[in-house]
């Protein structure tokens, strides 16, 4: 039997059960992800997505005046992002930031963030390069957006017809100088232009100013299939860097029925054989842009030091290459040095012959394979600066030159420079 103690303690246990139960059983049920022991689950308690996320930058209807930008994004629910494109003009400074060109907010419209950009109120003019960054806030979180890069404007009356080697194609490699020299087509419409950089185009440079060759397709794109992504370099690699750590030029190019590459100009290293002053060259290529192994050393004929020993101390300018019917090549130039006979004085003009293994052409000009106008062929009248300029050859291989003498070669100079031509057989 109870008395009244019992029960009291009774009922303030009963009571203290319920609690517990009661407290126990809602901090359960306020839990999200909560799973049950039968299984069940309660739904999470969502939130708003305020955080940004943005993908895949557009520029799009791109004239010479105008263009249109968008980019995905999802979340920013309580509209407090800030996203800005900011564009600067390369024609006016090739090193420019965009941060300190022009700006347009995006603003949205449905799940992509979208303006139209007047260029006409920017720096940004027809057929310039335009460089841009994409610049995004937002306090509650971002990912995505990162964009930069750069976009051709076209001119005001069309498509623009230029491809510019330099920051679309090779980024920082292109921030030296190079030069275009010489440039001939095959009968496929592809170009190949030759010349000289102080940059990395195909590979690291080797010193100064490197050789490049490169091939660019009839729709005016580099061919991948050529050299190194459509250009070779003789520089570190190609060459060897202890052999081409000097300066190189490239003066004259031309191309044989089969896609073969004859490129001639003058080098202070070591191309093909040990060099001495300003040596005159010429290198083979064949058609996938390497060079011909079978021709001269390696592929490059060097008049330098093995070659022509001392008589190899002036220095030569190459003015012109062309081809025999047998593949035989005839190059024009001149010089203050004594390749083919003793210098008049000044500069002689001379034109080489090598066969088709890249040698001098022993049955050209009484064995020596070198034409020089000086003091012995010129009978001592050729003491001025005397330059051939160009050469062509007939269906004979009769070779024609042209170009400007101080001397007096057939009759007295009329004063200052006279025009020449003269043949070869």
């Amino acid at each position: 039997m109870f008395n009244c103690v019992d029960i009291v303690k009774m009922g303030r246990k009963l009571l203290i059960s319920i609690y517990t139960f009661l407290l126990i059983g809602c901090t359960k049920f306020a839990q999200p992800n909560f799973f049950s022991n039968d299984g069940g689950s309660s739904a999470p308690i969502e939130s708003n997505k305020n955080n940004l996320e943005l993908e895949n930058l557009v520029i799009s209807n791109l004239t010479a005046t105008s263009m249109d930008v968008s980019i995905s994004y999802d979340g920013d629910d309580n509209n407090n992002s800030i996203v800005r494109l900011y564009i600067c003009s390369i024609k006016l400074a090739s090193g420019c930031d965009p941060e300190s060109g022009d700006m347009v907010t995006l603003s949205k419209s449905g799940d992509t963030l979208t303006a139209t950009v007047d260029l006409t109120t920017t720096q940004i003019t027809p057929g310039d390069l335009l460089k841009y960054k994409l610049v995004s806030s937002d306090s509650d979180g971002l990912s995505g957006g990162e964009a930069r890069g750069f976009s051709i404007v076209p001119n005001a009356n069309g498509v623009r017809l230029v491809n510019q080697l330099n920051f679309l194609n090779f980024s920082r490699d292109a921030s030296n100088s190079d030069q275009a020299t010489a440039s001939v087509t095959d009968t496929d419409g592809n170009i190949y232009i030759a010349g000289y950089s102080n940059g990395s185009f195909g590979e690291a440079n080797g010193g100064s100013s490197d050789i490049i060759l490169m091939k660019i397709t009839s729709s005016g794109e580099l061919d991948s299939k050529f050299g190194i992504n459509g250009i070779i370099q003789l520089g570190q690699i190609t060459v060897n860097k202890d052999r081409a750590i000097e300066a190189d030029y490239a003066d004259a190019l031309t191309i044989d029925s089969e896609g073969n590459l004859y490129l001639a100009g003058r080098t202070r290293s070591d191309l093909g054989e040990e060099g001495v002053s300003y040596d005159m060259f010429v290198a083979k290529f064949n058609s996938k842009g390497e060079l011909d192994n079978s021709f001269a050393v390696n592929g490059v004929a060097q008049l330098g030091d093995d070659t022509m020993g001392s008589l190899a101390d002036g220095y030569e300018y190459v003015t012109d290459i062309k081809l025999t019917s047998n593949n035989h090549v005839v190059v024009s130039g001149y010089t203050d040095g004594s390749l083919g006979e003793t210098n008049a004085g000044s500069n002689d003009g001379f034109i080489a012959k090598f066969t088709d293994t890249g040698v001098l052409d022993t049955s050209f000009a009484g064995g020596s394979g070198i034409v020089q106008f000086g003091s012995v062929t010129a009978t001592g009248s050729a003491t001025g600066e005397d330059i051939i300029e160009a050469i062509v050859l007939d269906e004979s291989d009769n070779i024609y030159a042209t170009g400007s003498t101080e001397s007096a070669f057939d009759e007295a100079n009329a004063g200052n420079e006279d025009i020449f031509v003269l043949k070869l057989t």
